[in-house]
């Protein structure tokens, strides 16, 4: 197949042609016979500079190769493939850039709305991304070229993946959705794990301790992992990582006078660190697209939320943080009110970035000066009330909005509320809590969509409304409306009690941004995971209660909008305490989760 574009260009009455050819072969097909493909890619040229797929015109800056993926219904319930696509050209002076996408050129022409991975790092000779058992159909590979002119070679393969060390894999299928779990390692006794993708696809769980952050890669989509520990001089308390648009990774680890924030750009075989920030607490990373990059924590001598931010794509940060809630800073009546609760008791939740409007959101819960003297351990109170902070100006100010109000015996946000955005630019927020004492403990989301000017009144989640408590919400939203929700449940309504089992859940919400959310709840891993209480009170559970779990765990949508959860687990198989990783193989897809790719252009 011979794909011909004409270019006409006058320079001085001389008209000049340039006729490239597609890549050879121009198709090809994997399969459960076929595993690999090789083809010589078209020469392509970065004028006008493919700085993203919705800029490629094909046969000048873009180049694409059509895959088959065929396998038969069912192959993947008892076995795995992974994909994996690499591009390779001579000279790192040209920029190439790799996108994989499923659909055909007619359906979807720019890759809008069927990316799966891709990869755009500079100054290489190769560019990779993989897929852990890719769903049947059409896909295409397509070269970009963002600087330069060159030809390049492709190779795809189609293989089984390696076997991973401790506990046998759990395959699953719960209400429409399939998982497999299996431990990071077996030898990974920590808890409270992050978990990201990035652009490629490559999955990364992290979990502090030791020297520092425990990281666990997955090359090959989840079915082996190896281990890295990113030590800091005064490390291995609360861990964090984020991936900007150029896969940049980022890592922070918790030293109490600061976080050791560490900056890789090769999947942290090798990184640089520095200490950013002030004293603190729990701390969060966000990036938007590839040069700004945010770190938000809770000052725990302050009792109030601040901010540090780079503008260079991590090389260097601000040394003065920015205030998040400063006097002032919410509407009317409130302002007196919050600035006086956070004084007590606060739970600082994750920042989020809208990857289009430059907009940062900061959650967290608080108690309340009443709450915090009959409730929790006083003089520290139960969180009761959620509060998120709204910038419009990349992170330099701040407004507060609550947006769930408390009340002496109302619990909101055990232990972290959790907030994110979804293509389309709304912002959910999602807690564990109750309104009264009596009333069980459920998960909860609201919702703005207005870039967190106003606020929904929040809906349950869960399905499960009387009997069992919920606990540690994490969310992850996808395309415009869709949102993946993850917490744990508990086998009776006490979190306190020491005849819990407890079991990791999962729902996808579609529609979350309306009066009439569409929820289809599933079980990822069949088996309990905890037995006995979970303390809520953090490190003042060391005055009594079990908190071997840590304090939360993590649903992350990867490029090819599947869930990943990472999560910590000493109940099953063997009450050995471990890092799982569980992913989803089957069933409805939330849409592309890293919403960079779809709002930001490459700028280097």
């Amino acid at each position: 197949m011979r794909r011909v574009v004409l270019v006409v260009v006058l320079i001085t009455s001389v008209l000049t042609f340039a006729v490239s050819q597609a890549a050879t072969p121009s198709s090809g097909t994997v399969s459960t016979t076929q595993g690999s493909i090789a083809y010589t890619g078209a020469s392509i040229t970065g004028v006008p500079p493919a700085l993203s797929r919705r800029v490629c015109i094909e046969d000048q800056n873009c180049d694409t190769f059509d895959l088959t993926v065929d396998v038969p219904t069912g192959f993947y319930d008892t076995t795995d493939r992974v994909l994996t696509i690499s591009i390779n050209w001579a000279d790192a002076a040209n920029d190439l850039d790799l996108y994989l996408c499923t659909g055909t050129s007619s359906s979807d022409p720019q890759c809008v709305n069927g990316l799966v991975a891709s990869s755009i790092k500079t100054g290489t000779t190769t560019e990779t991304v993989i897929v852990g058992d890719p769903a049947a159909g059409p896909y295409r590979v397509i070269a970009a070229a963002a600087t330069g002119t060159s030809d390049y070679s492709g190779s795809i393969t189609f293989a089984a993946p390696g076997t991973s060390s401790g506990p046998a894999p759990v395959r699953s299928k719960s209400n429409g959705f399939s998982w497999q779990a299996r431990p990071v390692a077996n030898d990974s006794s920590f808890a409270e794990p992050s978990i990201d993708v990035d652009h490629a696809g490559n999955v990364y769980v992290t979990a502090p301790g030791g020297a520092g952050v425990q990281m666990w890669r997955s090359f090959d989509g989840g079915f082996t992992f190896d281990h890295q520990e990113i030590g800091s001089n005064l490390g291995g308390g609360d861990s964090e990582i984020d991936f900007s648009l150029d896969d940049v990774g980022y890592t922070a680890d918790l030293e109490i006078t600061d976080s050791a924030v560490s900056r890789s750009m090769d999947r942290f075989d090798t990184w640089t660190q520095q200490g950013v920030g002030i004293e603190q607490d729990r701390q969060w990373l966000a990036h938007l697209c590839e040069q700004k990059v945010f770190l938000a924590y809770h000052d725990f001598i302050a009792e109030a939320e601040f901010i540090n931010r780079s503008d260079d794509g991590g090389l260097t940060w601000d040394t003065v943080p920015t205030p998040v809630a400063p006097p002032g800073s919410a509407p009317g009546g409130q302002d007196i009110g919050e600035i006086a609760d956070q004084g007590g008791n606060t739970f600082s939740g994750p920042v989020a970035v809208d990857q289009r409007t430059g907009d940062v959101y900061v959650v967290f819960a608080i108690s309340s000066a009443e709450g915090n003297l009959t409730t929790g351990t006083p003089p520290y109170g139960q969180p009761e009330q959620i509060v998120v902070a709204v910038s419009h100006d990349n992170g330099h100010s701040f407004q507060l909005h609550l947006v769930k109000s408390g009340g002496v015996g109302a619990i909101a946000g055990a232990i972290f509320p959790w907030i994110s955005i979804d293509k389309g630019g709304n912002v959910y927020v999602s807690y564990a809590g109750r309104d009264l004492a009596t009333d069980p403990i459920n998960v909860f989301m609201l919702y703005s969509t207005n870039h967190g000017d106003t606020w929904s009144a929040p809906y349950r989640v869960n399905t499960d409304a009387t009997g069992h408590a919920h606990i540690y919400t994490t969310i992850s939203a996808g395309d415009t409306g869709v949102v993946d929700v993850a917490w744990y449940t508990a086998s009776t309504a006490d979190p306190n009690s020491a005849n819990n089992d407890w079991y990791v859940d999962f729902a996808q919400v579609r529609g979350a941004n309306t009066s009439k959310p569409q929820i289809r709840q599933s079980r990822p891993y069949p088996y309990s995971i905890h037995h006995g209480d979970i303390c809520l009170e953090g490190i003042l559970c060391e005055l009594g209660g079990d908190r071997s779990l840590l304090d939360f765990f993590q649903v992350q949508v990867g490029p090819d909008g599947r869930a990943n959860i990472a999560f910590a687990n000493n109940g099953s198989p063997d009450g050995a305490l471990r890092v799982w990783y569980v992913g989803q193989t089957g069933g409805r897809s939330a849409g592309n989760g890293l919403q960079d790719t779809n709002w930001c252009t490459k700028t280097s």
